[in-house]
This record gives C-alpha cells, sequence and structure tokens, in this order.
C-alpha cells in the first residue's frame, strides 16, 4: 500500500446517523446527508457500541414507564425514539452518499 493511501484510510471516520423525523414517522428515503447526526467515532466498532447503548437505555426507559397508567404519553414517546435508534445507522465518513456535489 502506498503512503498516501495509508493516510487517507487512517483518516476515514464513522458517524452515527438517524433518520430524520417527517411529521410522525421516521423518513428512511431522505438522503443520509440530511439524517440527524448523533456522533462522530474512530471506528465502526465504537460506532455501533454507542448504537446499542442508545437503543438499550430506550429500553430500559420503556420497560421503567411501562409500569404508568396506559394513557401516558411517555410510553408512547420513548417506543418512538427507541424505534429511531434502532434505525440509526453507523456510516463511514468516505461513503459515497455523503457526497454533497
Amino acid at each position: 500500500m502506498k503512503p498516501r493511501h495509508a493516510a487517507a484510510l487512517a483518516l476515514v471516520g464513522w458517524y452515527l446517523l438517524q433518520p430524520p423525523w417527517i411529521g410522525p414517522i421516521l423518513d428512511l428515503r431522505t438522503p443520509l446527508l440530511k439524517w440527524v447526526n448523533l456522533g462522530a467515532f474512530d471506528s465502526d466498532e465504537q460506532c455501533e457500541h454507542a448504537k446499542a447503548d442508545i437503543v438499550n437505555g430506550f429500553k430500559g426507559d420503556l420497560d421503567s414507564a411501562e409500569g404508568k397508567a396506559p394513557d401516558s404519553n411517555d410510553v408512547t414517546t420513548l417506543e418512538a425514539a427507541d424505534s429511531a435508534a434502532e434505525m440509526s445507522e453507523c456510516v463511514s465518513t468516505d461513503d459515497p452518499r455523503l457526497n454533497r456535489k
């Protein structure tokens, strides 16, 4: 591998991106460039770990909220946030779908 290629590989990072909300639904058809950036990471493994932490956090919150009154908006809100977290994707910073052109 040529040195310049090795340097380029070293600069690749990862974004945890979440699809945007369009009204009450997640819009999975929106180009990745317009997804919400939840964080930047040095490796795919770190990104996936962060995603898992977010999803598990919402699941824990959901477990706690289920004991509340059935008409509670908390459960619905947490379910929506959990769905959004599960739909999030780890994307390489050099992914062509992030190209601004």
